[in-house]
């Protein structure tokens, strides 16, 4: 990800603006699914960087591994297009959440994607299922 970083007014919600290149377009000429994707795992990850979970979650010995993936296509998104990426973490079980993404097309306000991700929080060296910390919880400040 080359795309400068543009902060969240609300910080449970991170948001990223950033402007479709070449490389994301398959042959159809409209975004690939795939990058789509890619770019679902590395705005959560960035997410998670910027408030400081990342740092927090290696330090317990664990990381976060995606469990599933839910993804609406509702719009293609083209070359040149500015794109408004929203992404939070909805809402939280014992050892994983739930994370949304919103991929709006900023000209037009058109919802292209939106995805629901199941990330599971895992103990690194054991690769098994491991209860959230509350104070992972509270860095993405849900409610």
């Amino acid at each position: 990800m080359a795309h400068e970083m543009i902060p969240s007014p609300n910080p449970e919600y991170f948001t990223h603006e950033f402007v479709v290149n070449e490389s994301a377009l398959d042959h159809n000429h409209h975004v690939n699914n795939v990058v789509f994707i890619q770019w679902i795992q590395d705005y959560s990850i960035l997410h998670a960087d910027t408030c400081g979970s990342t740092a927090v979650t290696e330090a317990t010995g664990c990381t976060w591994m995606i469990f599933n993936h839910h993804v609406e296509y509702k719009a293609q998104a083209f070359l040149g297009d500015k794109i408004k990426l929203t992404t939070w973490v909805s809402d939280y079980a014992r050892a994983s959440c739930k994370r949304r993404c919103r991929f709006e097309r900023v000209s037009d306000g058109k919802v292209v994607l939106e995805s629901e991700t199941i990330w599971a929080f895992i103990d690194a060296k054991r690769g098994r299922l491991t209860a959230i910390p509350e104070n992972v919880k509270l860095l993405f400040q849900t409610k």
